[in-house]
């Protein structure tokens, strides 16, 4: 067992409720009564008595209380027995013995040095957990350059996609695609012309084209497409994942359709 007395944090020479018990030949729990049913002022129990905390051979977190010289004598003051005498003078004579050392210059000296080398291999733990969190996020850093740039190159780019290779990805038809973006409020029809939605205007995600084509009769007409940016191309593949999970897509031989509830839906 290591030594009955020991400096605690603050600077004072203490003991603890397990080795009182082990000492004394009482069980902890018995000790841990003792204590808690002292009749001794609030102010010498905050000042005497202090709470911590171990882990015990099966790996728990169990408490015990840490106590001063003072403390263990109003502890032990109703002990009894064969040996309590005897156990009382062992810790007293070590308290006293403890309390002797500090008149000692060298014991002094040699307990500053070790408080000073405690206190280096503390700051030397702290600087290598820094250097290592740092390394950390330096390569995680550079591992993701390639991704973030790739990615700030798509988004800035100026290529266009069309709503029919966008919508071959998932096997969904340029007519049943339109129509989930509409279900979605992302775009509205007029008479054959698509064109943003309110809420989506003024977002920089399309790219109007001016398509010229002629009728059955062969007459020359022209209509606005829709032309995607990436930054549209990724709103539409989020739609179109969230259109799956609920249910508004469903596929059918490796194709998407929007599903019948949902063309319910009036779409000019």
């Amino acid at each position: 067992m290591e030594s009955l007395v020991q400096l605690n944090h603050k600077g004072q020479f203490v003991t603890n409720s397990l080795k009182v018990a082990y000492i004394f030949g009482k069980r902890h729990d018995h000790v841990l009564r003792d204590i808690q049913n002292l009749s001794c002022s609030e102010q010498f129990n905050l000042l005497n008595f202090g709470e911590i905390y171990y882990t015990d051979a099966m790996n728990r977190d169990q408490r015990a209380v840490e106590m001063t010289k003072d403390g263990f004598s109003f502890l032990v003051m109703g002990y009894t027995g064969e040996k309590a005498g005897q156990f009382k003078e062992l810790f007293i004579n070590e308290f006293n013995k403890r309390t002797d050392l500090l008149l000692n210059d060298e014991y002094i000296l040699q307990r500053s040095r070790e408080i000073l080398d405690l206190r280096v291999k503390a700051l030397e733990a702290q600087l290598s957990d820094r250097n290592a969190k740092l390394e950390l996020q330096e390569a995680t850093i550079q591992h993701n350059i390639p991704k973030v740039n790739y990615y700030d190159t798509l988004m800035k780019s100026d290529s266009h996609h069309t709503i029919t290779t966008i919508g071959a990805q998932f096997n969904i038809s340029a007519v049943e695609l339109n129509r989930l973006l509409i279900i979605a409020k992302i775009i509205r029809k007029t008479g054959r012309e698509y064109s943003l939605t309110s809420r989506y205007q003024g977002m920089d995600i399309t790219w109007p084209k001016t398509v010229n084509y002629e009728d059955s009769e062969g007459k020359k007409h022209s209509i606005i497409e829709l032309r995607w940016k990436e930054k549209g191309r990724e709103i539409i593949i989020q739609t179109i994942h969230r259109a799956i999970d609920k249910g508004v897509l469903y596929e059918k031989k490796g194709r998407y359709f929007v599903s019948a509830e949902w063309k319910k839906t009036k779409v000019n």
